[in-house]
């Protein structure tokens, strides 16, 4: 069980470390001058894996607040500590709202020094107490009275420790592996070692992970957990990690950076977060705040942007958007706390719910709406609950990652849901099946829509589908529903075109009337029809309206454009691409024996290579290092001519 200190300077918390423990935790040369702590101090009681007790003392003057803040997250019990002399202080009371804010929630009080005060004033303290923990995470908790000098209560506020760790449901080791630095020094013959607390997860001797922010590697050379060698760390755990890698340096190494595994190693420019504004704040918070974040070990200035209003109310709780200056490790679940620009004062806390927020839409009713779906636990039932309400689907990559499952986690979760699902690992998508079909309907009316405002246009482009159906949509899961609507017969597809099953498009009188003239031409020139200008002068036309006749005609598949200035008949290229994959069957080598194409086909050294440059870029061949090869089929790739009333 991970245990802190919590409380107003010189009230004696190192002092009880040292007599709960047998070690004094000031540590540094500045410590022992001042007679106070200044940063953290680390202890331990017993050595068994089920009862041994860790302890971190913070300083509790106010201007290592922030010390205090990295000593007392990811702990398991809180000890507040209060002077009977002095009775509650100002740091006290702070120190009290940032363990509730964190979400502490076990913990006792200890009254100090209670061997230079009368019984009567431990007993008004104790009194004091019980009313200062009122509508407070830690009300009702258990206060002792003990003396750090003459050791009365000591005993009984070991055993009651002791009792607590037997009775406190084990963490669960679930999740990737996350380890908060608190602290790093070097060994001479061993190297970079960091302390700090596990988040979740497991590590091994021999385990290869990630240094954030820095994405450098790092291998585990040595784990001491729980203050003894030790071949693992797990969840619930301080642990001190000896650590390697090409790039491991002390000097880049620093508070608040995170040992992670390499699946978990993501930082994020936006968190959207639950938060509750301290109710000792005098005004309320306005958006766009500056502040400093802080979570895990270490803390960044921030924006706190608010989702629900312009400003928000002391004592109440509501979605922001944090804006840290740097991008920042965070999950789901993660607490934080908000201390204002200077860092003198704490202005709220709370719990990060999505890691992977934007910055467009971030206030609107449906954003709101998912992020109390995202909210919700356990995981399943805010996936469900995101599922039904995402009409655009869910990135369950990133719902895994900001989640922090592992790869069986995951994949236990979503077998354990009905959801459409595809993608190829590293890009997935999820919809519920309502959804998923609402979503291929909106597709085929998106193409009627179009159909009517076009009437003669061969179909729409996939491009803009994607623009009118969501532009969030990535474009795999575009070409997923498409597919899906052609293999249900509910569209077709022609090349880069989608069109209605039943479309019929009609060429205009005027146009058909040039159509068959050009057709004509082209046909008569086979493989080498006449480029734009030459066109334009055998048909008496300006070359400008001559080009829009052109486009038209592509929109209904009867030509294709190779370049600005050269044009084909739909089959004329069907037969060029037949000749080419002649050719490649026949050579042994399967690769296009250029010479041949130009001979079969009677095209100059110029139009031979537009054509094949043209075939590269519908996919149709590839050119690699040894000659041109098939990449696909012609049926894939081809815009074939359409029929016409």
């Amino acid at each position: 069980m991970i245990i802190a200190t919590a409380g107003h300077i010189d009230h004696g918390k190192t002092l009880l470390v040292k007599e709960l423990t047998g070690i004094d935790t000031d540590r540094l040369p500045e410590e022992k001058r001042r007679g106070m702590s200044v940063d953290l101090g680390f202890a331990y009681y017993g050595n068994d894996d089920e009862t041994t007790l860790g302890f971190v003392d913070v300083p509790g003057h106010e201007r290592f607040v922030r010390n205090m803040i990295a000593g007392v997250t990811n702990i398991d019990f809180a000890l507040l500590v209060i002077a009977a002399d002095d009775g509650p202080m100002p740091q006290t009371r702070e120190h009290l709202e940032i363990l509730s804010l964190l979400g502490v929630r076990c913990g006792a009080a200890v009254i100090t020094k209670i061997d230079k005060v009368s019984q009567n004033r431990v007993r008004e303290v104790s009194e004091i107490i019980q009313k200062l923990l009122e509508d407070n995470d830690l009300e009702g908790a258990s206060i002792f009275p003990v003396s750090n000098l003459t050791k009365e209560g000591i005993d009984d506020l070991l055993t009651h420790l002791k009792t607590w760790a037997q009775s406190l449901t084990k963490r669960t080791t679930s999740g990737n592996f996350r380890f908060s630095i608190d602290r790093s020094f070097g060994i001479k013959g061993a190297g970079v070692v960091v302390t700090g607390s596990v988040h979740s997860g497991i590590v091994n001797i021999g385990d290869n992970l990630i240094h954030a922010p820095s994405g450098n590697s790092v291998r585990v050379r040595a784990i001491q957990s729980q203050n003894k060698h030790s071949e693992r760390g797990k969840a619930g755990q301080r642990c001190a990690l000896n650590i390697t890698g090409q790039e491991v340096d002390l000097k880049n190494i620093r508070r608040g950076d995170w040992i992670l595994a390499d699946k978990i190693h993501v930082l994020n420019s936006r968190l959207d977060a639950k938060l509750i504004v301290s109710k000792s704040e005098l005004k309320p918070l306005k958006h766009w705040t500056p502040a400093h974040l802080y979570i895990g070990a270490g803390n960044v200035t921030c924006r706190v942007a608010i989702l629900e209003s312009r400003s928000v109310i002391p004592g109440s709780e509501v979605f922001v958007q944090i804006v840290p200056d740097e991008p920042i490790h965070a999950v789901f679940g993660d607490n934080f706390i908000l201390r204002d620009i200077s860092a003198s004062r704490t202005i709220g806390g709370g719990k990060i719910i999505d890691p992977f927020s934007r910055e467009r839409g971030r206030a609107r009713p449906k954003r709101i709406e998912l992020l109390q779906a995202m909210s919700q636990n356990p995981v399943k039932k805010a996936l469900s609950s995101l599922l039904s309400k995402s009409t655009s689907g869910l990135d369950l990559v990133k719902f895994s990652v900001a989640r922090n499952l592992t790869t069986e986690e995951s994949k236990e979760l979503m077998g354990s849901l009905k959801i459409k699902k595809f993608g190829d690992g590293s890009n997935e998508w999820g919809f519920s099946f309502e959804n998923w079909n609402t979503l291929l309907g909106k597709a085929v009316r998106e193409v009627d829509t179009f159909h009517k405002r076009k009437p003669e246009s061969i179909g729409i482009k996939e491009s803009e589908i994607a623009k009118n159906l969501n532009d969030n949509l990535p474009n795999f899961v575009i070409k997923t529903i498409l597919s899906e609507c052609i293999g249900l017969g509910k569209l077709k597809r022609s090349g880069k075109y989608i069109y209605n099953t039943d479309r019929i498009v009609k060429i205009s009188k005027s146009d058909q009337i040039f159509w068959e003239k050009i057709e004509n031409i082209f046909i008569s020139h086979e493989f080498s029809p006449p480029i734009v200008s030459d066109l334009a002068s055998n048909l008496g036309m300006e070359v400008k309206v001559l080009q829009d006749l052109l486009g038209r005609l592509c929109n209904l598949g009867l030509l294709i454009r190779l370049t600005e200035k050269r044009y084909f008949i739909s089959s004329t290229l069907l037969e060029l691409a037949k000749i080419i994959e002649a050719i490649i069957n026949e050579n042994n080598n399967g690769y296009l024996d250029l010479k041949k194409f130009r001979d079969e086909s009677g095209m100059g050294r110029n139009l031979a290579i537009e054509v094949l440059d043209f075939f590269d870029k519908v996919g149709f061949t590839q050119l690699g290092k040894e000659g041109r090869f098939i990449k696909k089929s012609i049926s894939e790739v081809y815009l074939f001519k359409r029929s016409f009333d």
